[in-house]
């Protein structure tokens, strides 16, 4: 990692060689990888959302066989079911949009509960099919 020092107003950011800052600037860390060949940013930057993804499933500390409940299945939520998925987890995914849940379900998640087809079936769902 870099440490640079930005300072308001300030165009250019200078690198500096140690810890020390001045009254009214900024420290920040910058880190940085090269692109691959043949990738562009637009997939480039998917990156960080991966890696926040795999770090909450790494803190789950899922075991193979555990079932999952992931809600919101935007792009973490979808990253997360997969990550989920290739750990030999069970994954049961919910969110409001079902095209969102459908395209989890296509990629592999076992589950989903849709607010508009469960309603407040989706305990006694669970409970039936994953005894959860």
């Amino acid at each position: 990692m870099k440490q640079v020092i930005i300072k308001q107003g300030q165009a250019v950011v200078e690198e500096v060689p140690g810890p020390l800052v001045e009254p009214g600037t900024l420290l920040v860390q910058v880190s940085h990888s090269c692109i691959s060949n043949g990738i562009d940013f637009a997939e480039a930057s998917t990156v960080a959302l991966g890696a926040i993804a795999l770090q909450g499933v790494r803190r789950a500390q899922p075991t193979l066989g555990e079932s999952f409940v992931v809600i919101g299945l935007g792009v973490l939520g979808q990253l997360t079911a997969q990550i989920l998925k290739a750990n030999g987890c069970r994954v049961i995914g919910t969110d409001l949009d079902e095209v969102r849940i459908r395209l989890a379900q296509k990629l592999g998640m076992h589950m989903g509960i849709s607010q508009r087809r469960h309603g407040y079936r989706a305990h006694s769902t669970l409970n039936r099919r994953y005894r959860c």
